[in-house]
């Protein structure tokens, strides 16, 4: 083994697949009147996922590894924040779900949960990845949630929190 960073990351990478194709058999099949079920695109995605984590092993056995195998401090530090506050969005988007599921009369009708926490999380994340521009991040946290909500919301026809 060549490169053990690769090879442990593509591994653990082919195990996430297996409990998403285990998470994705359990949804129902496709209705008589659907070509795709709602597992369709998950699946999909789990194909590529897959795919890539087995050309990233055998990247892994073949390739010579750099000689550092952890991040700079910096770095790790910032990918641990980056986890971080997608956990936090993960709680506020549920939190805010069940609150506003709870209202008698909620501020928004649908997926305000969502547009909340989604914009937060990219007036966040983006200084994070380091974009400075305070415009360029406002417009990009509000066309993404739009553009977005739009999508699932409208054109999906899903129910957002």
């Amino acid at each position: 083994m060549k490169s053990p960073t690769d090879v442990v990351s593509g591994l653990i990478l082919l195990g996430l697949c297996a409990v998403g194709a285990y998470s994705v058999s359990l949804l129902p099949a496709a209705g008589s009147t659907e070509n795709v079920g709602p597992g369709g695109v998950p699946r999909a995605v789990l194909v590529i996922l897959a795919v890539l984590s087995c050309i990233l092993i055998v990247k892994g056995l073949r390739q010579m590894p750099d000689k550092r195998y952890w991040p700079e401090p910096r770095v790790f530090k910032k990918v641990l924040c980056f986890l971080g506050l997608i956990y936090l969005y993960l709680i506020t988007l549920t939190g805010l779900g069940d609150l506003f599921a709870a209202m008698e009369n909620p501020p928004f009708a649908s997926g305000g949960a969502f547009c909340i926490s989604t914009c937060l999380f990219l007036l966040i994340a983006l200084p994070l990845l380091g974009r400075r521009k305070p415009v360029e991040v406002l417009l990009v946290a509000v066309l993404t949630t739009a553009v977005l909500l739009a999508a699932f919301g409208w054109f999906f026809q899903i129910m957002l929190p």
